[in-house]
């Protein structure tokens, strides 16, 4: 499902990423060269390269499950930006997710 997402400080493995970034001066920022890799700094964003959308995300979870990372990520915007959503939208996003707490 995520087959795209880099998570913060992880090495960039899509080769025609890597020669996008090097050759693109406004994205070098926010990435990190180191010896013969380039890895994500701290920051979130979507890359959108070869009508390819890259996400870059913080890594919240220990259990290696892209979706459950993404969930939590999301749930935490929403909340830190006081968006209300309708209940039909509540339940069918965070049923089951803990941090949720209904």
């Amino acid at each position: 499902m995520l087959d795209n997402t880099i998570y913060e400080y992880q090495q960039i493995k899509s080769e025609k990423l890597k020669v996008h970034i090097q050759n693109t001066a406004k994205l070098q920022e926010y990435f990190k060269a180191d010896f013969s890799c380039i890895k994500a700094r701290h920051y979130c964003g979507i890359i959108n390269y070869a009508d390819e959308n890259y996400f870059i995300l913080p890594k919240i979870t220990n259990d290696n499950n892209d979706k459950s990372n993404l969930d939590i990520f999301v749930y935490m915007l929403i909340y830190s930006h006081d968006i209300n959503m309708s209940t039909r939208c509540e339940h069918e996003l965070w049923s089951g997710n803990p941090l949720v707490g209904r």
